[in-house]
Order: structure tokens, then C-alpha cells, then sequence
């Protein structure tokens, strides 16, 4: 799912430049929109559960998509990922995120 959001990136950005490759460009959106697993994250094969690592990648290309005004994007996937988000969203005003777990007290020390 990585190599596919950064494909899908460049498809999006590339059709909303110069306005070819739409066919393209709304494959690669609704696969991402497809392989959404059951949490609203994307994992590292389509309809799994994943981490926000890998689902930033997606809302990012999603992001574009919807930027472009001529590509379908379901709001209902964008809301289904933000409860993901929300649900390990954690410390104070909820400004941290967990990998896939709201993650609690201060970053691990670097070594």
C-alpha cells in the first residue's frame, strides 16, 4: 500500500498539472478508497487494519485527489479515516498520535 500511494501521488498530481490521465489517476483513487480496512486505516495489504504511517500516505494522495475538483473521492472514506485518527489520538489536546494505539507520556528517549 506505500507503493501505491506514491504512485497514486504521482498519477493525481500529474493529471491535475496538465489534465491527463484522469482514467488513471481515479483507478489508482479508488483502490486506495477500496482497500480500506474495517478501522478507517489502510495496512500493508488492502482491506487490512493498519498504522497511521501507512494511512497518512493515503489521506495524503486523497488529499490531492480532492484538490484537483475533477476526481471522485468518497468524504465518507476521509471521515471513516479521522475516526481512526481520533482513536489513537492521545496526550494533551489530543496532539499525539500512537502507531496504531493511542500512545501514552512522552516520546522514547534517543539513544
Amino acid at each position: 500500500m506505500y507503493s501505491h500511494a506514491i504512485a497514486a501521488q504521482a498519477l493525481v498530481e500529474c493529471y491535475g498539472l496538465t489534465r491527463d490521465l484522469k482514467g488513471p489517476a481515479q483507478k489508482a483513487i479508488d483502490f486506495i478508497q477500496r482497500a480500506q480496512g474495517e478501522n478507517g486505516s489502510w495496512g500493508y495489504t488492502p482491506n487490512a487494519n493498519g498504522d497511521t504511517s501507512i494511512t497518512g500516505w493515503q489521506l495524503q494522495v486523497l488529499r490531492v485527489a480532492r484538490a484537483t475538483g475533477k476526481l471522485d473521492v468518497d468524504e465518507r472514506v476521509i471521515a471513516k479515516a479521522m475516526t481512526f485518527l481520533d482513536a489513537v489520538a492521545d496526550g494533551p489536546n489530543r496532539s499525539r498520535f500512537g502507531y496504531n494505539t493511542p500512545r501514552s507520556g512522552p516520546p522514547p528517549a534517543r539513544r
